[in-house]
């Protein structure tokens, strides 16, 4: 790297909530296919992801402290999704269109954190589901 070369990190966020913001908002909802239907919104916007207030603080010091070459963009998801389906069925449900470039597992995130796993060595801790 060029020492004048500036560093520079954009953090993609989703909805960052803490604990008690995360427990009250999916412990008591319908997270299956049905209620995310029956509402508007649906969490397709979103990708169905979320992160932990902890884990966006984490991310953010990695971005501060990482040795970069110039710009550099990552997504800060949580490692699942916000749903109770399988995330399998969440993309061919919502997004049957959509490029597969490989099988989900589990609920996995729909978004994929590896350029910040690469480059920030930072990985998303916490679930909802453990609150």
């Amino acid at each position: 790297r060029r020492p004048d070369t500036p560093q520079i990190a954009s953090l993609r966020y989703p909805r960052v909530a803490t604990s008690d913001e995360l427990r009250e908002a999916y412990g008591g909802t319908d997270r299956s296919l049905a209620g995310f239907r029956d509402r508007d919104w649906g969490g397709r916007s979103t990708l169905f992801s979320y992160l932990h207030l902890a884990d966006a603080a984490s991310i953010a010091r990695r971005a501060v402290e990482a040795d970069l070459d110039g710009h550099e963009a990552f997504w800060a998801v949580a490692a699942d999704t916000n749903a109770e389906v399988a995330s399998e069925r969440l993309a061919a449900e919502f997004f049957p269109d959509a490029e597969r470039r490989r099988d989900l597992d589990g609920h996995e995130s729909l978004i994929s954190v590896d350029k910040a796993r690469d480059l920030l060595d930072w990985e998303p801790e916490r679930s909802w589901r453990a609150l």
